[in-house]
């Protein structure tokens, strides 16, 4: 059967029939990633493994850090947002996109230095007036 008989017979275009015969396993169309198939399965396992301690990676940590190894291995290119999406949508079963805390932006933002320092003092206060020192004198809130 030709290839034109084919592709109308099967309505598939010429093309693919011809790509099928010369290599008849499916290949990836494009070009090749940059990082291969078992570095970015070890780099979702250490994503994993950071969200798992409490310290997940935000989107600049994890571009720095894969930035470092792209120059390690002398490949040498910037990593975009683009990148970040692709992972996390090709990923999406495994990670996800999370925030290290649950402190709410807004408070996050109005928390400033004089706030810590206030913060200190009144704690060095309680401290040098026993009450952080005598077990008996601390109050527990979730019972």
């Amino acid at each position: 059967m030709s290839v034109r008989k084919a592709s109308l017979t099967f309505r598939v275009p010429q093309m693919t029939i011809v790509r099928y015969e010369k290599s008849p396993t499916a290949q990836k169309i494009g070009r090749k990633t940059k990082l291969d198939t078992t570095e970015e399965a070890l780099l979702v396992d250490m994503l994993i493994a950071f969200g798992n301690s409490g310290f997940p990676m935000n989107k600049h940590d994890l571009r720095s850090f894969v930035d470092e190894i792209s120059f390690g291995k002398g490949i040498g290119t910037f990593f975009s947002e683009e990148w970040h999406r692709r992972c996390m949508r090709d990923n999406e079963k495994q990670i996800s996109l999370r925030m290290g805390s649950n402190v709410d932006r807004k408070k996050a933002r109005e928390w400033t230095p004089e706030c810590a320092e206030d913060w200190i003092s009144l704690l060095a206060k309680l401290e040098s007036e026993g009450y952080l020192s005598d077990p008996a004198a601390r109050i527990n809130f979730d019972e």
